[in-house]
């Protein structure tokens, strides 16, 4: 399986991966005034956030595993990724409560959508079927 080992200034973050995974991501965020142009961001008027976030998601689970949550940067330090293969990654962190929480919010809102949308398609189109 793909592993990502993740180090940040020569220490270990996590050597994320997990067998059942079809998307795995290493991301490096920064949100806020960035430069001396910017009017910064909504959550961000300020100064600057900058963090480092190692998930991914399960085809199978349909769950965003993150692997050491949201590891805040400052100017100066370094990410390392080292994309490996093999059977050692670190476990698949447990998903919390509030993770399955959202997960049922966002499937009943999916479900939601397409009943509207397959609702919609047919008032639209009735006619053309029922005659």
């Amino acid at each position: 399986m793909l592993i990502y080992q993740v180090l940040l200034n020569g220490e270990l973050v996590s050597r994320a991966g997990a067998t059942d995974l079809s998307v795995l991501t290493a991301t490096i965020n920064s949100v806020g005034q960035l430069g001396p142009a910017s009017e910064g961001a909504d959550s961000q008027r300020e100064g600057m956030r900058l963090w480092l976030e190692v998930s991914g998601l399960s085809s199978r689970t349909k769950l965003h595993p993150n692997w050491g949550g949201q590891r805040e940067l400052k100017i100066g330090d370094e990410v390392t990724v080292q994309i490996t293969e093999g059977d050692n990654a670190d476990p698949v962190p447990e998903p919390s409560k509030e993770a399955f929480e959202q997960m049922r919010r966002q499937l009943a809102d999916l479900d939601r959508n397409r009943f509207e949308s397959a609702k919609r398609f047919y008032l639209e189109n009735r006619e053309r079927y029922e005659s």
